[in-house]
């Protein structure tokens, strides 16, 4: 076995222990008893190649348990959810500030514990929900008295897991609240807000809606002032994505965009991939620079790499191995963050159908060969997240590849002149009333196909529960679609 296909299966058995770890419990006895097994068959076959690596998969994998385990923080007095079903005082810095439909949510660290005579040091993030209009910003220090909660489950939605994977263990309806102090936080990250509460400004003054709405989603990730009746649309067509800050946005944009410099400026691949590196690193600042517009940068940059290198084997090692070393920070994306499993889904098809899409559109004419790159990438991408997407939401978008077609043939422009706007306004703000009407003719014929697409007969198929089990036959088809298309490029 090559080495680079070792270092792809021992990455695989972590990352496989992190999977089981996050829906069955298992006790640190049999970790313990297991990592002694495969210790022991190491040592003993060390001099067996098969022994030796299937020992080291072992080890690998009780690894990924052990993490999984490890990544849930003990209950003690130092931790704020020590104190979850308790009325306290206690003092925070506000980590993030955002803005619901009817509420303002801010994630708070916590620092202190008043008591009566003294306060004690905790640790812990905490939720806490305050009126809509209330201005509490990042960096402000505040003294709040609530009772907290522990998150539990919203019907069929895990809200706890889903908070979980931010370290959140507590939540917070505070009546009283008292600002400390302000400008505590980081100063680069306060600059990078005010940055994004800039170009929020040019957009609102510049946009009328839905079209200001629907480009702060695709340029910001701000979705509140997102109708209803729109998010149903774009639902309905399959192109959501586009509205949130997603890994499997920024992969596909990245692919566009580097697809876009090749074709349009006539690039060399070498400066294509320096420009649209740029390029990302200045959309992750755009939307705030979070966590989750982070790894979808890292993502984004992971498919442009992976062209860059133009060799499968290393791009896919490269990808598993970035998806591994974000388990080992947080290894409770696995299972609770719905866009890190669609990203990799997404850059896993792109990995190992483009190739085959793309000889399938061979029949179109060669001056239209862009069109085939995104129908490739299109449908790739779509082969692989269908049957996540059915089961999370039930809905099938039969239309969706069309759709997403159109939207994606758009995007590297819609992207590009949204990039130069939102420069231009943070130097010149008047500039941005002559900049805007590009981008608002866009985003107008964008609504106004995808609505007219949203109410076609049949376009969308609403399955409603869909089961677990399926979801996996799905994916065993289309492992063994995969496999079935690379012995064809075998025998050719």
């Amino acid at each position: 076995m090559p080495k680079y296909k070792i270092f792809l299966f021992l990455l695989l058995s972590f990352i496989v222990g992190i999977a089981i770890a996050s829906f069955i419990k298992i006790s640190f006895f049999i970790c313990y008893f297991l990592f002694l097994f495969g210790l022991i068959f190491l040592i003993l076959g060390w001099q067996n190649k098969i022994i030796k690596i299937s020992s080291f998969a072992v080890i690998f994998l009780i690894l990924g348990i052990l993490r999984y385990n490890l990544g849930w923080p003990k209950i003690s007095p130092e931790r704020i959810q020590f104190y979850n079903g308790e009325k306290i005082g206690w003092q925070g810095m506000v980590k993030k500030s955002e803005e619901r439909i009817d509420k303002k949510e801010l994630i708070i660290e916590a620092e202190n514990l008043i008591l009566e005579n003294e306060t004690r040091k905790v640790k812990g993030k905490v939720l806490v929900f305050v009126p809509l209009y209330s201005y509490y910003q990042y960096g402000d220090k505040l003294e709040i008295n609530c009772q907290l909660r522990a998150p539990k489950p919203i019907e069929n939605f895990a809200y706890h897991e889903y908070l979980a994977r931010y370290n959140i263990y507590s939540t917070c309806f505070p009546k009283e609240i008292k600002i400390l102090a302000r400008d505590k936080g980081s100063f680069i990250t306060r600059q990078i807000l005010k940055i994004k509460e800039k170009i929020k400004m040019a957009i609102d003054q510049n946009f009328t809606e839905p079209e200001g709405a629907i480009f702060s989603a695709l340029l910001l990730g701000i979705k509140k002032d997102v109708p209803l009746k729109i998010r149903e649309v774009f639902s309905k067509t399959g192109t959501a994505h586009i509205l949130a800050v997603s890994g499997l946005h920024i992969m596909v944009m990245a692919k566009l965009l580097l697809i876009f410099c090749l074709s349009a400026f006539l690039l060399r691949r070498q400066d294509a991939f320096w420009l649209v590196s740029l390029a990302l690193i200045f959309y992750v600042i755009l939307t705030g620079a979070s966590a989750s517009a982070t790894r979808a940068g890292i993502m984004g940059f992971l498919i442009i790499l992976g062209e860059k290198i133009g060799r499968r084997k290393e791009s896919l090692n490269l990808i598993v191995f970035a998806a591994a070393i974000m388990l080992l920070f947080n290894p409770k994306l696995l299972k609770s963050d719905l866009g890190f499993q669609l990203s990799y889904l997404g850059i896993l098809g792109i990995t190992y159908l483009e190739g085959f899409f793309y000889q399938i559109f061979k029949w179109l004419p060669k001056k239209r060969v862009n069109l085939r790159k995104y129908l490739a990438t299109t449908f790739s991408a779509q082969i692989f997240v269908f049957p996540l997407v059915l089961y999370y939401w039930g809905n099938l978008s039969i239309g969706a590849p069309l759709a997403n077609v159109f939207v994606l043939t758009i995007l590297p422009y819609l992207m590009g002149f949204g990039f130069i706007f939102a420069l231009v306004s943070l130097i010149f703000f008047f500039l941005g009333k002559i900049l805007f009407f590009p981008i608002w003719l866009i985003l107008f014929l964008l609504n106004k196909i995808l609505e007219f697409f949203s109410q076609v007969p049949l376009f969308s198929l609403n399955f409603g529960s869909v089961s677990f089990w399926f979801i996996i036959i799905l994916y065993f088809a289309i492992i063994y679609f995969v496999i079935q298309t690379r012995k064809s490029y075998a025998r050719v």
